[in-house]
């Protein structure tokens, strides 16, 4: 088990078991992020302004799909939270 602080990212694009592996995250105990807030975050992915996307890292342990599957979205956070576990779903 993860420490409470630490992140879990599900990087697999859309239409890749996602969403399953989101409802894995519950079942285990996990606290995800809504899903629909982070669709939300998308201009600012744009804009490649990450700052509000860590911000709303700070709501949840378990995260997927957009935008943390974007390109650059997970290096930035691969960087910021150096201990986060990635899945790449394929």
């Amino acid at each position: 088990m993860i420490d409470k602080e630490e992140k879990i990212f599900c990087i697999g694009l859309n239409k890749t078991g996602t969403t399953s592996i989101e409802r894995a995250f519950a079942d285990l105990g996990f606290q995800c992020g809504n899903q629909a807030a982070a669709q939300d975050l998308l201009n600012y992915y744009e804009k490649r302004d990450f700052s509000k996307i860590v911000e709303f890292c700070k709501t949840a342990q378990a995260f997927q799909d957009a935008p943390f599957s974007y390109f650059y979205t997970y290096i930035f956070l691969d960087n910021f939270y150096p201990n986060a576990k990635f899945i790449l779903s394929i």
